[in-house]
């Protein structure tokens, strides 16, 4: 995405200072139904595989090196599938990025 790379390109040139933290917060709402795919196990459902891998993929766009520690922590829907997850990628440029 052409916004993506500019806002890359003013990291990468350092007009913001040197990058420690990227912060996201990205969410949707589903009505309450057990049935629906995103509550599903068996159809891949919850929050980090329907929607939380676009907030890993875009702050792991800006980061500069691969995280060497994930930490997480999730709240359970009933059906077992992840209804919220929080994660913090930790690197070796001392890069943060924490992801609800």
């Amino acid at each position: 995405m052409p916004l993506y790379k500019k806002l890359r390109q003013i990291v990468d040139d350092g007009k913001i200072g040197r990058l420690k933290m990227v912060q996201v917060s990205f969410g949707s709402h589903k009505e309450y139904d057990v049935n629906n795919r995103f509550f599903s196990k068996d159809l891949a459902g919850g929050a980090l595989l329907d929607i939380g891998t676009y907030a890993l993929s875009f702050t792991r766009f800006f980061l500069s090196k691969q995280p060497h520690e994930i930490l997480t922590t999730v709240k359970r829907f009933e059906t077992g599938v992840d209804e919220q997850s929080g994660i913090i990628l930790n690197n070796d440029a001392d890069e943060m990025r924490s992801s609800p």
